[in-house]
């Protein structure tokens, strides 16, 4: 046990036990430390989709849109993430449809402006 205790770098605010960064749980008091710890990090995943929806505006709207959709919905589905990446991931979802529905009113509108087929 003092090993983990030479080696810990987290501290429990609560209770002020000092933890492994790998804690799940403080040993003292029993707070989730899952939480705790994630609180700071932007989950990959929703910063990646986040740039796919922004960038899908200007280049590749439909394949960036599709891409930032599924990213965001991934990323709501996990159970343990922040405020943070919640908000990249909803903005991810709707950048994502409106790149999509932008690339298919340039479609329509270059199939009727010009009669391209």
């Amino acid at each position: 046990m003092t090993k983990m205790y030479f080696l810990a770098k987290w501290k429990n605010e609560k209770c002020g036990e000092k933890l492994t960064p790998n804690a799940q749980f403080c040993s003292k008091c029993g707070h989730n430390m899952r939480t705790y710890n994630n609180d700071s990090k932007t989950n990959p995943l929703a910063l990646t989709g986040f740039i796919c929806s922004i960038v899908g505006l200007i280049v590749l709207p439909l394949i960036l849109g599709i891409v930032s959709i599924v990213l965001g919905i991934i990323v709501k589905s996990q159970d343990n993430i922040n405020a943070k990446s919640r908000k990249q991931s909803t903005v991810a979802i709707v950048l994502g449809v409106i790149d999509a529905l932008w690339y298919f009113f340039w479609q329509g509108f270059l199939i009727g402006y010009f009669n391209i087929l």
